[in-house]
């Protein structure tokens, strides 16, 4: 492992603000159309992606593989309209794996996506989520 990062999404009825290690990487207000989509209940999704088109491929290998990703927990809050803040909703610390919390693919793939993903892939270990790529 090279570091943890800590990544925020706050979704509002009004905004989507994505935080990587505390400082604001992107504001979506109302005006973007990806916030007027947000109109139904999301769910996340966590993977590790290695992208077959450039830029984003610039730092991917083959000869660098097994590619991994950790998550050390998962904390979910829900939006407050009284205060236009949130509250604590749930936090998966993946001691172990939740399967009420979260779905293991097999599959799943699209064009430009240099990989699929694997159920076997996908683990618990020492209090981690752990992704893998082959």
């Amino acid at each position: 492992m090279d570091q943890w990062h800590t990544y925020i999404v706050e979704w509002k009825p009004k905004s989507i603000v994505y935080f990587v290690d505390g400082k604001q990487v992107l504001y979506l207000d109302e005006k973007h159309e990806g916030v007027r989509r947000m109109s139904k209940p999301q769910h996340i999704m966590m993977n590790i992606w290695p992208p077959d088109f450039s830029p984003w491929n610039k730092q991917f290998s083959d000869a660098k593989m097994p590619f991994t990703t950790q998550y050390d927990y998962v904390q979910i809050s829900t939006y407050n309209p009284v205060t236009n803040g949130s509250n604590f909703h749930w936090k998966d610390d993946f001691n172990s794996f939740d399967f009420k919390k979260w779905a293991k693919t097999d599959g799943g793939t699209f064009e430009q996506n240099k990989c699929t993903s694997a159920r076997e892939s996908e683990v618990t270990q020492s209090g981690n989520l752990v992704r893998g790529l082959d």
